[in-house]
């Protein structure tokens, strides 16, 4: 049952999501997501997890989750990897989150960048920094579908190449081992 993403696939993935994040707001909603085998998810649900990638970590200085191939990553690490059970709540959460994202903001993928990093942003807050939500009262299990997704989504990125030798610092065989080293403001931390 593997799964191998060809180079022609994630160049394909990399074109469609590169266009519309320079180009644009929007992911997705100009054109169709690029002939790929999921294995996991079913075209919207990738679409979905596409956009929140790019949110969660979108490109900088370093490469971002699209840019790095989370999204395709993630169909595989689901599709060969995860139990039936960790299948069925991932899946679970993504339909919550999205449901909740479509809450805030009819058609959440078809939406421009700032409106949509606004809701993650708010999400984000309620999750981890314990703000008090108390117009919406948002749902416990959602927050927990986010944390969730966020933190597979971190988890993957950091997996991958980009992640842990550009985004981070990296060196295969390090020298001697110095406990105690001076931080900057520009400091990385290691992987």
């Amino acid at each position: 049952m593997g799964f191998v993403v060809t180079s022609v696939q994630a160049k394909a993935i990399m074109r469609f999501v590169a266009s519309d994040l320079t180009n644009g707001d929007n992911i997705g909603h100009k054109q169709a997501i690029p002939s790929i085998d999921l294995q996991f998810y079913t075209p919207t649900e990738f679409e979905i997890l596409t956009h929140l990638a790019n949110l969660i970590i979108p490109k900088t200085d370093t490469l971002g989750a699209i840019e790095a191939g989370v999204p395709v990553l993630m169909d595989v690490l689901y599709s060969s990897w995860a139990s039936k059970q960790t299948q069925g709540e991932h899946k679970a959460h993504l339909k919550l989150l999205l449901k909740y994202l479509n809450q805030q903001i009819p058609s959440f993928t078809s939406t421009s960048k700032i409106q949509k990093t606004n809701v993650i942003e708010h999400i984000d807050n309620l999750a981890f920094v314990n703000v008090q939500d108390k117009e919406t009262k948002t749902n416990k299990t959602i927050l927990e579908a986010y944390k969730s997704i966020k933190h597979m989504v971190t988890r993957t990125y950091y997996s991958t190449e980009v992640g842990a030798s550009k985004e981070l610092r990296y060196l295969l065989i390090p020298g001697k081992w110095d406990g105690c080293l001076p931080m900057t403001e520009n400091t990385r931390t290691w992987a």
